[in-house]
């Protein structure tokens, strides 16, 4: 999502609300096409793909509640990044921009999904990371 794209919805759907009274949900598919995360067994899934299908679906739910929904991918999509390093740094200075800008009800979630040694099935369960004070 562009600037423009986010002052146009502040202008239309989010009318008359202040800045940090609007939910912000900045959704990760985590890896990138480049480096795709794990890739099952027969090596047809990769990570990414199914992070993506989550994420692209996660932004469809969180919208019909009223938030508003920043996925990196579209970052990523328009502004390609060199190295892993700066798409890293990229994902992140775009919640830093958007708290300046007067945003204060974040939430940034990045989607993954782990396996342990070689195999999907090793490892089960999920993991939260989160900031203290968060």
């Amino acid at each position: 999502m562009t600037q423009a794209e986010i002052n146009n919805l502040l202008l239309t759907r989010f009318k008359g609300m202040k800045k940090e009274d609007i939910p912000v949900v900045i959704l990760d598919p985590g890896h990138r096409e480049k480096t795709a995360g794990k890739r099952s067994p027969d090596g047809t899934v990769r990570e990414y793909a199914v992070a993506q299908d989550v994420v692209d679906k996660a932004a469809k739910v969180l919208e019909a509640h009223g938030c508003l929904v920043v996925k990196t991918k579209e970052l990523n999509d328009n502004f390609p990044a060199l190295t892993e390093k700066e798409d890293l740094y990229r994902r992140s200075a775009l919640a830093n921009n958007l708290y300046a800008q007067g945003f204060k009800r974040m939430y940034f979630l990045s989607a993954h999904f782990n396996a342990h040694l070689s195999t999907w099935s090793s490892a089960r369960g999920y993991e939260v990371f989160y900031c203290t004070g968060s």
